[in-house]
């Protein structure tokens, strides 16, 4: 276990220095940028004044050459004078009015002050030529006044150059700087990215895909066969969202996580919803272990109010093939979890379980052909008056004839189809069977038809649009609402409930009589019968199995059938085997019972010749 023991139960550890936050790393990008724009800008501006000022002091320079050749020439240069005298004092006035001045400016004023003293003698020496002096002295003077002004227009250039350098080094600075913010950013958004991408929200663990990383490691680096991918679940974790809200739900999922965390040995991570995926070694007394701990430490969670009706599934993949990815090991630890055959809780995808996936691909596969050649056949069980021992009414239940599968009861079938979501074709084949059926008169009806109680799954009555099915295919028949009893199983309710709701507040409104089978096999019946539009209920025939002849047994059996009276919904028991159930029905006044003690599931021709064919 070295390549999973630091992973520390799955979560991830935050190490490292600290990063700037993204709002703290913008503003300092914005406020660099910002100066840079800044200093750019006032750098453009100096170096326009200082190209300025050598073009000046070049100005200064040869004005005064060719103004010193024309006063020896004999010509007046007086204009010309002028300009170089206010050019001179211009320069010196810009250069001492900077307020900031480095040794290279105050090096720059004072060759200028020198250039403006020498410019002086320059004056003089022009007054005397013109009063009849020799011009040497003038001569002299103009060469001094060259050399001078030469060195202040290589100071000046010296100073710009400088100061580019040291822009040039101020830029490549903020470039880094700005480089080294953008790069700690980028270094907090993958952070922030890989935590999102591989954290779980809720229980600050590891999510699935963090999982699938981790478990890929410890599973390539050690034997075959070494570990079990293990996939859970919370039993009717539904109810307790509905019925404690879906903080408890949350509050609940953090605990298990908790619990995994300290119970398992190897990884585990929260895949969605109430489902765990976690990776132990390959020892079933170590994963009786795990699950017989969280079951007692979930007990023992007396803060948390619903734990006695708290229990786990789990779905075992023993990682026995190094080319089979974790991701597809997950996912058949997840499917054995859900179909797989439990032995307290546990599931094994084995040999035999992939077998049964492949005769199930085979039944999805057949399912259209099966339809097209009507393989599916209509059997009626009957519904019986328990006082009179009339019919009142019959089931309808299908059996699956195949030419490639042989006869297959719907235990076989319908839970593949459910499954693969195409359930619903079948469901509405069994209606539109039940309805070529007829007529088939109710006997001493005067000619009132005989209900037939007809099944549709969950899928089904979800589905969009399948009101206007419904309605379609019975008004094709001509049948009278009263003909169809549109029976669903107390699980259809466990998904989106409200919508399953609606659509049978609707068809009641047509005139439907809606059934609840399999009352008593979950969690929110009570609840059901207070919003649903409800007229027959039928009791599980679980009731009726080993031990119905206990006093608390038959006591819940008349009280649900007392409740039910008093709603005013008629009661039907399934499962009725011996006339000691007939007269346990009897005894609670139970309204109607189904089973083998009155008759087996019968073909249309043998129903219609036993019940419909005498008084």
């Amino acid at each position: 276990m070295h390549d999973v023991a630091r992973w520390g139960g799955g979560g991830f550890s935050e190490e490292g220095p600290l990063v700037l936050s993204r709002s703290r790393v913008t503003f300092a990008c914005v406020a660099v940028w910002i100066v840079g724009a800044a200093l750019l800008f006032s750098s453009l501006l100096q170096m326009q004044g200082y190209a300025a000022i050598i073009n000046n002091a070049g100005t200064v320079r040869g004005g005064t050459q060719m103004a010193v050749k024309l006063e020896l020439a004999g010509t007046q240069a007086d204009n010309l004078e002028a300009h170089v005298d206010g050019l001179l004092s211009q320069l010196i006035a810009d250069e001492e009015a900077r307020p900031l001045k480095s040794s290279a400016t105050r090096e720059v004023v004072e060759g200028l002050h020198a250039v403006q003293a020498k410019w002086r003698e320059v004056e003089r020496g022009i007054a005397e030529v013109r009063a009849g002096a020799p011009g040497d002295a003038l001569m002299r003077a103009s060469q001094e006044h060259w050399d001078l002004a030469d060195r202040a227009v290589r100071a000046a250039e010296a100073r710009a150059n400088g100061e580019s350098r040291l822009m040039l080094l101020v830029s490549a600075l903020l470039v880094l700087f700005t480089t080294a913010l953008l790069v700690l950013r980028e270094r907090d958004s993958m952070r922030r990215l890989r935590k999102t991408f591989l954290i779980d929200p809720l229980t600050g663990g590891s999510n699935l895909e963090g999982f699938y990383r981790e478990a890929s490691k410890a599973i390539a680096g050690a034997p075959p066969s070494t570990y079990l991918v293990v996939y859970t679940n919370v039993v009717h974790f539904r109810f307790i969202n509905d019925s404690f809200g879906r903080a408890a739900g949350d509050e609940l999922i953090v605990r298990l996580y908790g619990i995994y965390r300290s119970s398992c040995d190897g990884l585990c991570a929260r895949a969605d919803s109430d489902h765990f995926a976690l990776l132990v070694k390959n020892d079933p007394a170590a994963l009786e272990r795990l699950c017989e701990k969280v079951d007692a430490d979930l007990r023992e969670a007396e803060d948390l109010h619903f734990t006695g009706t708290l229990s786990c599934n789990y779905g075992a993949y023993v990682a026995d093939d190094p080319n089979v990815g974790v991701a597809s090991m997950v996912s058949d630890a997840a499917l054995v979890l859900k179909a797989g055959v439990k032995e307290r809780g546990v599931a094994y995808y084995t040999e035999a379980f992939r077998a049964k996936l492949s005769g199930e691909m085979e039944i999805v596969q057949g399912m259209g052909d099966a339809l097209a050649r009507d393989e599916f056949l209509m059997y009626l069980q009957p519904q019986v008056d328990v006082r009179t021992g009339r019919l009142t009414g019959a089931e309808c239940l299908c059996r699956w004839k195949s030419d490639k599968l042989g006869l297959l009861q719907p235990t076989a079938f319908i839970p593949a189809l459910e499954r693969s979501g195409l359930i619903s074709d079948l469901d509405f084949h069994m209606l539109e069977r039940v309805c070529r059926a007829y007529p088939l008169p109710l006997p001493g009806g005067e000619g009132a038809p005989l209900p037939i109680s007809v099944n549709f799954s969950r899928p089904t009555v979800l589905q969009d649009g399948f009101v206007e099915r419904f309605l379609e295919i019975v008004s094709r028949y001509d049948l009278p609402p009263e003909a169809i009893e549109v029976e669903v199983t107390e699980g259809a309710f466990m998904v989106d409930e409200a919508v399953v709701v609606r659509t049978l507040e609707t068809l009641s409104a047509e005139g439907f009589r809606i059934a609840m089978d399999d009352f008593g096999s979950g969690f929110s019946s009570l609840n059901l019968l207070r919003r649903l539009p409800i007229h027959v209920l039928k009791l599980d025939k679980e009731f009726l199995c080993e031990g119905y002849e206990t006093d608390r047994t038959q006591s819940i059996l008349s009280d649900i059938v007392v409740m039910a009276q008093h709603l005013g919904i008629r009661t039907v028991c399934e499962g009725v085997e011996t006339p000691e159930h007939v007269a346990l029905l009897r005894e609670i006044g139970c309204d109607t019972a189904q089973g083998f003690y009155y008759s087996r599931p019968l073909d249309l021709d043998a129903f219609r010749k036993k019940y419909l064919s005498q008084p």
